[in-house]
């Protein structure tokens, strides 16, 4: 059961947070998704 709070967290924790174990990427820009494609996952 997701709910908008888990829902926004997962969000930020593999789109928006750069991650140091990713040389300060984000786990998207690694993954080489734009916005439009990221959105839609």
């Amino acid at each position: 059961m997701s709910t908008p709070l888990a829902e926004g967290a997962r969000i930020n924790y593999n789109f928006i947070k750069p991650h140091s174990a990713l040389d300060g990427q984000t786990p998207a820009e690694r993954a080489k998704l734009d916005r439009e494609t990221w959105m839609t996952c």
